[in-house]
């Protein structure tokens, strides 16, 4: 039976939650999480390389907290960074308020 087929597009569609599927065909909603990953590589990780983990970590902690999630171009807030973004709504807020 597909039945979970029909209960990921019902989450889909109620939530409007991007989703992908497994090489067996089971539905995840882990677009997100694979375009994170693929930045983080693209971005970070495959330009060099870490003698130890705690070194990575340091890095990568870093990469998130200081570019991704504040100065990063995100194409979900129509390519604005997420602190732009947070900027223009704090605007808009203070208009409509």
């Amino acid at each position: 039976e597909q039945g979970w087929l029909v209960v990921c597009l019902i989450y889909q569609v109620l939530y409007n939650l991007p989703y992908s599927y497994t090489i067996t065909g089971g539905c995840r909603f882990i677009i997100v999480a694979e375009n994170f990953f693929s930045c983080l590589k693209c971005e970070l990780v495959h330009h060099k390389h870490y003698k130890t983990r705690s070194e990575s970590q340091v890095d990568i902690f870093a990469y998130i907290e200081a570019y991704y999630n504040s100065v990063r171009p995100q194409s979900t807030l129509n390519w604005l960074s997420p602190l732009a973004y947070e900027h223009m709504l704090s605007i808009y807020a203070a208009k409509v308020a």
